[in-house]
């Protein structure tokens, strides 16, 4: 979230660096500098303008694929890849920890952790469910 107020501070030189192609600024951002030179009385020409809405609005249009692709990613944890591994998914193993105890819970976790080949961790929710399931028989 960019402030106009932090903006507003700086000077032309900085501000003339939120215009400029290739610049690493979001959208929001150039669009207040660029408001910000033209109030300081800047005049910029219409070839200006025109490259600035352009830079802004391939600026939106990029951020917005990027958070669609991040929001489908995280949503349906599918993947393309022919070679990823086939994991129990994290609905399951919490159902099943919920209804039927820790121990097929982190049963599910532990065979997860090992298809992963994590050397140590497997051991982690196996013994975790053992103490639980201990401490709850005594």
């Amino acid at each position: 979230m960019v402030q106009r107020k932090v903006l507003g501070k700086r000077t032309d030189s900085e501000l003339e660096c939120y215009l400029k192609e290739g610049n690493r600024f979001t959208p929001e951002a150039v669009k207040m500098a660029f408001e910000i030179l033209e109030r300081r009385g800047r005049i910029f020409s219409e070839e200006e303008k025109k490259s600035v809405q352009r830079m802004i609005r391939e600026k939106t249009e990029s951020e917005s694929v990027s958070l669609d692709a991040e929001k489908e990613v995280w949503k349906d944890y599918i993947t393309d890849d022919p070679d990823a591994v086939p994991l129990y998914p994290r609905e399951l193993i919490m159902i099943l920890g919920f209804f039927l105890g820790t121990v097929p819970g982190a049963v599910l976790l532990g065979m997860n952790l090992i298809r992963l080949k994590n050397t140590f961790r497997p051991f982690l929710p196996s013994s975790w469910a053992l103490l639980l399931l201990s401490c709850r028989i005594l």
